[in-house]
């Protein structure tokens, strides 16, 4: 059984939120189709949770392919999970995901897009050296140049220390 309140204008179904067994909480649309599950175990789907242990899983199909001329700003694809910073008020502002192995932080990294000028941003990956204090290891200018334990890449890959090439 599924106890829902349905949200209506005039005489028309927009959808409902509601509770069965499986789930704590669900939003429906228009067709009853469920959007959003939040399960009494804590999972959220979208629209259905994960196949997985993950607490979060986002399911979306598509056929849609990004080439050179997509703007990324109005992306058509629902499998892509966007993240934005939405203040204007800084000249460089970042976002990103710090992954947290532990509860600690000891061995915390972050993946942010930084931006650098107008329409463009930089890739970094930094990582936490200390208990206050992290740096940057890798970034992927906006231009394709690569600088490891650099933050100004000047050629198509710039290292800052020793390299090691194998066969």
């Amino acid at each position: 059984a599924v106890n829902q309140i349905s949200f209506r204008t005039i005489n028309t179904h927009r959808g409902s939120i509601g509770a069965n067994s499986g789930a704590c909480f669900a939003v429906y649309d228009a067709s009853s189709a469920e959007k959003l599950r939040i399960g009494s175990d804590g999972k959220i789907g979208i629209p259905a949770p994960a196949e997985s242990s993950a607490l979060l899983g986002i399911k979306a199909a598509s056929t849609v392919e990004m080439s050179d001329s997509s703007g990324l700003y109005n992306q058509s694809n629902p499998c892509y999970l966007q993240i934005k910073n939405t203040t204007d008020s800084i000249s460089d502002p970042e976002c990103g995901i710090i992954l947290q192995p532990r509860n600690s932080s000891n061995g915390s990294v972050a993946l942010f897009a930084k931006r650098t000028a107008n329409f463009t941003s930089d890739l970094i990956y930094r990582v936490r050296t200390g208990s206050s204090t992290s740096a940057e290891r890798l970034r992927i200018k906006h231009s394709g140049a690569i600088g490891i334990k650099t933050v100004s890449p000047n050629t198509s890959l710039t290292v800052n220390g020793s390299i090691n090439v194998e066969k």
